[in-house]
């Protein structure tokens, strides 16, 4: 979903987008890295940042100057590690709730 979301942004012209995840690297595949993505992040209009949605330092680093944000992290469908879901998508969350208040 993530990756569907960063594409219709650049598409619509009128964003520049800052991609974050855990990987110390955005990891494209050769379609997109020769497509609007790789463009976008070679030209500025998007950059990727490694940062764990969990830690609010992190977070907070990660999206500075930041105005608006869309949660779409998310640990793979398949692994049935309710741990691994609640902190992802609770205490991430939660971190980008308070990091909105500071």
């Amino acid at each position: 979903m993530a990756r569907h979301l960063v594409m219709a942004l650049l598409s619509s012209g009128g964003w520049r987008v800052r991609i974050t995840d855990v990987g110390p690297d955005a990891t494209l595949e050769p379609y997109e890295n020769d497509g609007l993505l790789g463009a976008a992040l070679r030209d500025g209009r998007a950059i990727y940042v490694s940062a764990d949605v969990c830690k609010l330092d992190q977070l907070t680093k990660a999206l500075e100057g930041v105005d608006t944000v869309f949660h779409t992290a998310a640990p793979d469908p398949t692994n049935n590690d309710f741990q691994l879901h609640n902190k992802i998508n609770v205490e991430g969350k939660y971190s980008e709730v308070i990091f909105t208040l500071l």
